[in-house]
């Protein structure tokens, strides 16, 4: 099972894209979620889709806490000096509203 349900504050405001050609909406952004057991902060990049990603791009910015269930997705790709390089984003799927309302 692919599934990941992450609470955390966004670490800087969301950037909003369309596909060429297709028009759909991509929101890419960093969540920072602080372990508290660890007392460590971990920081996952973040993206959705459709009118997920418009939603967020509209109703989230910097420092406002988030609540996103998702899937892990790995990205490979090739660096300009040749190397292999690969990360694991969040694919966010559903996402929350944290805290108070404004």
């Amino acid at each position: 099972m692919n599934s990941v349900n992450e609470i955390g504050n966004l670490t800087a405001d969301p950037e909003l894209k369309y596909l060429p050609g297709k028009g759909t909406a991509v929101t890419t952004f960093t969540i920072a979620v602080n372990d508290s057991f660890k007392d460590h902060t971990n920081f996952f990049d973040v993206k959705a889709f459709g009118k997920t990603a418009e939603n967020i791009a509209k109703f989230f910015e910097k420092g406002k806490p988030i609540g996103i269930t998702g899937k892990f997705e790995q990205e490979r790709w090739e660096a300009k000096d040749g190397g292999k390089r690969s990360k694991v984003a969040i694919i966010c799927e559903q996402f929350s509203f944290i805290g108070k309302k404004e």
